[in-house]
């Protein structure tokens, strides 16, 4: 027999209770499992169409522009920084060159596929 005290509604009870049936097992402890190693793939933040113009990976707000007409920009340069989903998306360049255009300004909303900047 076991002593309990419960509280129901503020009032105070003291009971016992009486084990029957108790079954015991025993559980046999799970073997650890070895992961097969995940090969992460880099994507890259934009895609370029064959104009060689910059799309928009996603829909979104374009929060910043970080080059400007006739700079010169290598792989993986932040070229603009675009919120999507309360997330700020750096968009990276995917090749070298030279800005010819930008086609986007600070605080516009942008659609999925739109050109953003071309890069000669």
């Amino acid at each position: 027999m076991k002593k309990y005290r419960v509280t129901v509604e503020g009032k105070t009870y003291e009971v016992e209770v009486e084990e029957i049936g108790v079954e015991t097992r025993s559980v046999e402890t799970p073997k650890p499992v070895e992961a097969a190693p995940v090969k992460e793939e880099k994507k890259p933040a934009v895609s370029l169409a064959s104009d060689d113009s910059v799309t928009a990976p996603l829909p979104g707000t374009v929060i910043d522009v970080r080059v400007a007409i006739n700079q010169a920009v290598e792989v993986g340069d932040v070229l603009l920084i675009l919120e999507a989903m309360k997330m700020e998306n750096e968009i990276a360049s995917t090749r070298a060159g030279v800005v010819s255009e930008i086609r986007v300004e600070k605080g516009q909303t942008v659609d999925l596929g739109q050109t953003l900047l071309v890069i000669k």
